[in-house]
């Protein structure tokens, strides 16, 4: 196998979507990797209606570094009070 073809093969990324059905979760994730370099993001759709963005990087030399970002305004349920 040469170098080149090699290369093709780690640098494949890794792309997926989905919601699951017994949490009702709504997420994506992408994810390259070039040797022993990993970058990727994913994205989580919070209860509150906002979206959790990460995007990192991990190697041997800076171990795993992420940056988070919040996009949209937290909507809240009214709070429900006794027990009716």
């Amino acid at each position: 196998m040469s170098t080149r073809t090699t290369m093709l093969l780690l640098t494949t990324p890794t792309n997926t979507k989905s919601t699951t059905g017994h949490t009702g979760d709504v997420k994506s994730q992408h994810e390259t990797r070039e040797g022993d370099v990993v970058k990727g993001y994913y994205t989580l759709k919070e209860a509150d209606g906002t979206i959790r963005e990460v995007h990192y990087t991990a190697d041997k030399h800076h171990g795993f570094n992420a940056e988070v970002k919040k996009i949209g305004h937290a909507h809240h349920a009214p709070a429900h009070h006794g027990w009716n």
